[in-house]
């Protein structure tokens, strides 16, 4: 991973996430967002570089830290991010079980 980037950007999770679903079409949605709502998600910040002029690609800064409980298995996640003035696309998003490696 380039430990070099131009821009860090932090991940918050909403508290009742479900008042603000949609907000991409409707945006007075937003309105309703606080620092009282937010709290920041621990190892999912993005880093980000500039690929071409004005396009950028992030990823997870700390690849492989950011672990959900997803159906009672433990699960990092893999993301890779593409933005321009026009849009935000995601280009990669994976999941992967979190499996403990023992001796034999």
């Amino acid at each position: 991973m380039d430990l070099e980037y131009i821009q860090l950007l932090e991940n918050y999770k909403i508290s009742n996430a479900e008042r603000v679903a949609g907000a991409g079409f409707k945006l007075e949605l937003l309105n309703q967002l606080n620092k009282d709502n937010l709290s920041i998600r621990q190892d999912c910040a993005m880093a980000f570089n500039e690929k071409l002029n004005g396009n950028f690609e992030g990823h997870l800064k700390e690849e492989n830290r950011y672990i959900i409980n997803k159906d009672g298995k433990e699960t990092y996640l893999i993301s890779t991010i593409h933005i321009n003035k026009d849009k935000l696309y995601c280009k990669r998003h994976q999941e992967f079980t979190k499996y403990l490696l023992k001796d034999y």
